[in-house]
């Protein structure tokens, strides 16, 4: 079946070739809308400090929610989760739809950095794979490059 009849079906699609010179993109999965304990500007700074790692390491950053065409948002995070080569997460205040993203992208088996601040708790079935906190993060971005 073709994607017109099944518009909610995520394209398997073959690998092109990259450019070396171009940065390769890195998508970001975090809470974008405030929430409680957290100043109204939280989640701008946060996504700052991801993006300014992420460029550093030669890739583009961009919310796996963003796309340059018009088009279902549900579609679009899940192409968007399976196309990245690398996804940045942070998981910070257990937002459930930043959970439920993060589920999927570990579901496809592909490269994922997940990083939370100092005060959410560990979650049993993410502990293990965190590498970093928001602060360490912030203050030793450039060891991004190690996990790239």
């Amino acid at each position: 079946m073709d994607n017109q009849s099944e518009p909610n079906k995520v394209e398997n699609k073959p690998h092109e070739k990259l450019d070396d010179n171009l940065p390769k993109k890195c998508g970001i999965v975090m809470p974008i809308a405030s929430m409680e304990g957290y100043p109204e500007s939280h989640w701008k700074d946060v996504k700052r400090i991801i993006e300014s790692a992420i460029k550093e390491a030669n890739f583009e950053a961009r919310l796996v929610s963003d796309a340059d065409d018009i088009g279902v948002i549900h579609k679009r995070i899940v192409q968007n989760l399976y196309d990245n080569p690398m996804i940045v997460c942070d998981i910070s205040g257990r937002n459930p739809n930043v959970m439920f993203e993060l589920g999927l992208r570990l579901s496809f088996d592909k490269p994922t950095i997940i990083i939370k601040d100092e005060i959410t708790p560990y979650s049993f079935d993410t502990s293990a794979g965190l590498g970093y906190s928001i602060e360490e993060f912030d203050q030793n971005y450039y060891r991004l490059h190690e996990d790239f």
